[in-house]
């Protein structure tokens, strides 16, 4: 027994976790270990994975040309159907002497017979057939007319020398993924219509369609695979533009169609060729890692590498960590301290204790500023809630947003007070005792005479109750302000946001119909009176404001002389209270759109506040001068003033690019990015300056380059055509199309 117990102790001191002894035992096993499994998982990894690779790439060439022979086919079958359809006599009318809104029974044919070739093919996203005109229109499928930036899109595509071709597709928003950055482009045969230079097809692709063709070239989720647009100089990857597929077009090996090629320490399989468009040529390229083929092999000795380094590693780390196991925590601890505090420089625990109490007590003011921006947050919410900012936004969008910031998402009604009262001691007080009383109220200031309280309670609670201990506290503590009556109007319980916004509606009604209460508190519950839908009431002229707004909003300040007089003429019959109130109303909003114009409404409003002048006075006739002659003609001015600014610094900021940057790809959704609008409205914009578009401006540009280094260089075409931003057969397409010669015979004439 005694014996048993030494030698239970002797083995207990042997392997004892505080004996320096123990951590060597166990460093010199995982190196004994270790080392050998090293040694034979680098030789399984270098001599097993290099002979199964030899054996397995074969295959990938055989796949890749089984894939492109099917991509071809769907691409030829998309061009041979729409040579067809071109040629069918629904499509060879003279459409010039057709008026489609007497003859709807030709624009329904067409628009049908679109629908059914839109929808055969998976690849197509949009089919567009344009009629060009004093009217241009558009079937796609459906007939419409085209605006003047669109109907130059469509007439550069329907104008070309070709009359079958592929070409960068300018009718997609820059931001729109889901659509093929090629268009296909066929015009009428002009031997069956000869209007055909002003009719023509043009159909989008779908991205994804496309895309799911470019994944069957991949064979992996790592590999990669792109066509090369040789006419454009577009890239079409399965994954988008890469540095590495800019590496490879640059590359001087292109025309090798099978090889091996290395890319950030790894090889890859790669397989190259061409298939012919229409009027053009596409590139393909199949990129694979060879690691995906041989990933059985490389994984297990690769396992084994990675075993035998991680118990080198970890018996390295045993090592350190004997040492330093008992003093890591207030290492840790001094380190993030004194990073962020210089007086802190040794391992001084009180001055550490003092630095973080007082980083602590930092974080619970920072946390209680952020509790009181909340309530703001979610105030400005319901502001541009009820101002109708959000006509397109989902209710349960709204409501997702409303409980990102913070909105307590287990509480499912709302109840909206709108309240007008003078005096800012008087919107205070209402403001605390709602707060105090009430767990969830968003205050809403539309001016200084009303506001808003949005309350969000739950079903079936002492919302009702507590609202009425609060009203009756703010009567025996509210001030009188020049006669001026306190009003109060409280919804039905919403269950929803819809349901909030209809009951905000019913409180508008019933409101500009009353007359005012010489009472000095005036309490309206909405849930005791009849639906102001079902009386007989005045309403406020929405339809004039809406014109009004329209007109600000489209940059046309004709007739709004007009339509404020018609906004006056409503309100000759009614009292003065009233007829301020709705002017107030109309002011609200006309300065809300200056606002979301990018106005700022104290640059043009010279007058003290508009709100005070309205109050006081006394006629109509000076209300409509001041929202005319104060606000809305000096708002246009300006709007006029910075689009026009805006416009010339746009279009010098975009030529000055062109003239730094023409060797590059340069593109309109480019440019339009770099000076913050949409490519319709720059092309707009620099055909109306320079009185040339876009493509026409940067093409000139190029091509005048391209003469000087022709006259004056002895650079190759190629090397030239690389300098301006062109590929080689591309830039002696383009050459000849601009000048009417190849750029080897413009040459000529200098030597």
């Amino acid at each position: 027994m005694k014996l048993k117990k030494e030698q239970k102790n002797k083995w207990k001191n042997k392997f004892n976790w505080k004996n320096i002894s123990t951590y060597r035992r166990i460093v010199v096993l995982l190196l004994i270990i270790s080392i050998p499994n090293l040694v034979i998982g680098l030789i399984t990894y270098v001599f097993g994975a290099s002979t199964i690779r030899a054996h397995l790439i074969e295959n990938h060439e055989s796949q890749i040309i089984n894939q492109i022979e099917f991509i071809d086919s769907q691409f030829q079958d998309l061009e041979m159907n729409l040579n067809f359809t071109s040629h069918e006599s629904l499509f060879n009318e003279d459409f010039s002497e057709i008026n489609f809104q007497v003859d709807y029974h030709l624009a329904q044919d067409i628009a049908d017979s679109l629908v059914s070739k839109q929808y055969g093919n998976a690849l197509i996203e949009r089919m567009h057939f344009f009629i060009d005109g004093p009217r241009p229109i558009v079937f796609n499928p459906e007939f419409r007319w085209v605006n003047a930036s669109d109907a130059q899109i469509y007439r550069n595509y329907i104008n070309d020398e070709d009359d079958f071709f592929w070409e960068r597709n300018l009718l997609k928003e820059s931001d729109d993924t889901h659509i093929f950055p090629l268009v296909l482009v066929k015009h009428l045969n002009p031997y069956i219509n000869p209007n055909s230079n002003n009719v023509g097809f043009i159909i989008e692709l779908n991205q994804e369609a496309v895309t799911q063709q470019l994944n069957s070239l991949s064979l992996s989720e790592d590999g990669l695979s792109f066509f090369i647009d040789e006419g454009t100089g577009l890239i079409i990857s399965n994954t988008g533009t890469s540095q590495y597929m800019e590496d490879f077009i640059l590359s001087e090996s292109m025309d090798e169609d099978t090889r091996f090629i290395s890319w950030n320490n790894q090889e890859y399989s790669m397989i190259s060729g061409n298939i012919s468009r229409v009027n053009n040529n596409w590139r393909y390229v199949s990129l694979v890692p060879v690691s995906d083929i041989i990933q059985p092999v490389t994984t297990l000795s690769a396992i084994i590498i990675v075993s035998s380094i991680v118990g080198i590693l970890l018996s390295l780390l045993i090592s350190i960590l004997s040492l330093n196991r008992l003093f890591k925590p207030i290492r840790n601890m001094y380190h993030t301290v004194s990073v962020s505090n210089d007086e802190i420089n040794s391992y001084d625990t009180q001055k550490l204790e003092e630095y973080w109490t007082k980083m602590n007590d930092e974080k619970k003011l920072l946390s209680d500023q952020v509790e009181e921006l909340k309530d703001d947050i979610i105030g400005n919410v319901f502001f541009k809630f009820i101002n109708d900012h959000y006509n397109y936004a989902e209710y349960d969008e709204i409501e997702n947003k409303l409980i990102k910031f913070g909105m307590n998402p287990t509480k499912n009604r709302y109840i909206y007070l709108d309240t007008r009262a003078e005096g800012k001691v008087n919107r205070n007080l209402l403001t605390k005792l709602l707060q105090f009383n009430l767990e969830e109220v968003y205050h809403i200031s539309f001016n200084e005479k009303y506001s808003g309280y949005v309350i969000h309670h739950e079903l079936e609670d002492d919302t009702y109750e507590k609202l009425e201990l609060v009203f009756q506290e703010f009567e025996n503590k509210l001030v009188r302000y020049n006669d001026e009556a306190v009003e109060i109007y409280i919804s039905v319980s919403s269950a929803n946001l819809r349901e909030l916004r209809e009951a905000i509606k019913e409180i508008a009604k019933v409101k500009y119909r009353r007359s005012q209460s010489q009472d000095i508190l005036t309490i309206i519950d909405m849930a005791t009176i009849e639906s102001a839908t079902e009386k007989e009431i005045v309403t406020y002229p929405y339809d004039i404001e809406k014109e009004i707004l329209d007109r600000m909003r489209f940059g046309n300040q004709y007739e709004i002389e007009e339509l404020i007089d018609r906004f006056s003429q409503r309100l000759t019959s009614l009292d003065r209270r009233l007829v301020q109130d709705y002017f107030i109303q109309l002011y609200t909003s006309i300065n809300q759109e200056i606002i979301n114009q990018n106005v700022v409404p104290y640059e043009i409003v010279s007058k003290e506040n508009p709100i005070k002048i309205i109050i006081n006075s006394q006629k109509i006739k000076d209300i409509k001068n001041l929202l005319l002659n104060n606000i809305l003609l000096p708002f246009f001015d300006q709007k006029e003033n910075k689009e026009d600014d805006k416009k010339v610094q746009a279009i010098k900021e975009t030529i000055d690019y062109i003239e730094l940057h023409y060797n590059e790809d340069i593109s309109l959704e480019e440019c339009a990015d770099r000076v913050d609008v949409n490519p319709y409205t720059l092309s707009k914009w620099f055909k109306e300056i320079n009185g040339i578009n876009f493509i026409d401006y940067l093409t000139d540009f190029r091509i005048d380059k391209a003469k000087d280094l022709l006259a004056n260089s002895d650079l190759k075409i190629g090397e030239i055509a690389e300098a301006i931003g062109y590929q080689s057969n591309y830039f002696n397409r383009i050459f000849k199309k601009y000048t009417g010669e190849t750029p080897g015979k413009y040459r000529s004439k200098f030597k």
